[in-house]
């Protein structure tokens, strides 16, 4: 089963759609496929007295995505061709991230792009004119309905106005986890008893996986919390004191932000009786002139069972055969109850036998949380 939940974007997102409508008023600076574009701003001017040329070569940019996830986008971002300025000179290089088409970067408020990073040209000088960084943008700052593209432009300085490029970005927003998921998985079945029956609950698109939580409910009034074991993956376990029966349950995601907090998965879960195996034991075994005596019931099988659910109850009867089938001995139905002594057991008393070999069958009649089950055993009076 799956829940999803479309987060509200950012107000911001009102000042980035008004980017993409500045790109309708004139020629997208965009690459051709697989490079950036320059668009020089105005001519080169001379180089003041003390500058140093970085490089001959056109501004150009190259931009490549570091790391996508539900944490955010990380970009990094080269500009080659940055013109150096004089010692001591002010010019920065700025990279931004937004909409695709903006025919005029620079004039554009910095607080409406997804991520902005100003650096001092005169860094370039130790690359020969390149200039390198990493534009991060938080996950929810990055439109789901538009293409994307990284700027770079140098600001005029004391080398004269420099040069300005775009280049487009491809984005994997499903990494960036946009929408929240919640999917659940787990088994369909569970037997009462069993201590080591799971369902989860993995929680896709949220910015702080390690503070999710859950609540299970849905089972005989018991709430389940939730063990976070990471990664936006939440494991409940399922009562060993289920009652048998159909259940619908009901996994609810707990989470401070509000694009997951209460969203809620619900599956269906069958839980069956849990097998028993019927036992026997001479305390004393029954002889010509001896009353014997037996402890007899029944356990549950499977040894996952947990310590806490309690012993068989219900219906349990014995008879002895004779060698010829016919009856010796019958206990009639009797009742396992609790018993601090011999909890989910009870001693029968056996009349004495002649001397023979004997056929033992205990028979016991099940319960609503355990199956029913005989066994059979033989044994000799001398």
């Amino acid at each position: 089963m799956t829940a999803r939940r479309t987060p509200t974007r950012s107000l911001r997102r009102v000042a980035l759609a008004s980017l993409a409508a500045l790109a309708l008023g004139g020629p997208a600076l965009l690459a051709p496929t697989g490079a950036a574009t320059a668009a020089a701003t105005a001519p080169a001017p001379a180089i003041a007295p003390g500058a140093v040329q970085a490089a001959e070569d056109a501004f150009t940019l190259d931009a490549r995505v570091r790391s996508a996830s539900s944490a955010g986008l990380a970009v990094d971002a080269t500009a080659r061709g940055v013109v150096l300025p004089a010692e001591g000179g002010g010019a920065t290089v700025t990279f931004a991230l937004g909409p695709a088409g903006l025919t005029d970067p620079a004039s554009v408020d910095p607080s409406a792009f997804a991520a902005v990073v100003e650096e001092p040209a005169a860094a370039a000088e130790e690359y020969a004119g390149a200039l390198t960084t990493t534009l991060t943008a938080e996950a929810d700052r990055v439109l789901a309905d538009a293409d994307h593209a990284v700027y770079a432009w140098q600001s005029d300085g004391e080398a004269g106005p420099g040069g300005s490029a775009s280049t487009p970005l491809e984005v994997d927003r499903d990494a960036l986890g946009g929408d929240v998921v919640v999917e659940s998985s787990g088994p369909s079945a569970h037997t009462f008893g069993r201590t080591d029956t799971f369902v989860w609950l993995a929680v896709r698109g949220v910015q702080r996986p390690a503070a999710l939580g859950g609540l299970l409910t849905g089972l005989d009034g018991a709430r389940v919390v939730a063990e976070n074991r990471g990664g936006g993956v939440l494991r409940f376990r399922v009562p060993e004191r289920t009652l048998p029966g159909t259940r619908t349950l009901q996994l609810e995601v707990t989470s401070p932000e509000a694009a997951a907090d209460g969203l809620v998965v619900t599956r269906r879960l069958v839980v069956s009786r849990a097998a028993t195996t019927a036992v026997s034991s001479f305390e004393v075994a029954p002889g010509p002139r001896r009353t014997g005596s037996l402890l007899a019931g029944a356990v549950a099988t499977d040894p996952r069972t947990g310590s806490t659910v309690p012993r068989a109850r219900g219906p349990i009867a014995v008879k002895v055969y004779r060698a010829d089938g016919s009856v010796a001995w019958s206990s009639g139905v009797q009742q396992l109850v609790a018993n601090a002594a011999f909890d989910g057991l009870r001693r029968f008393a056996v009349p004495a036998l002649p001397a023979g070999s004997y056929r033992l069958v205990v028979g016991y009649g099940g319960s609503n949380v355990f199956e029913p089950s005989s066994a059979t055993r033989t044994f000799s009076v001398r």
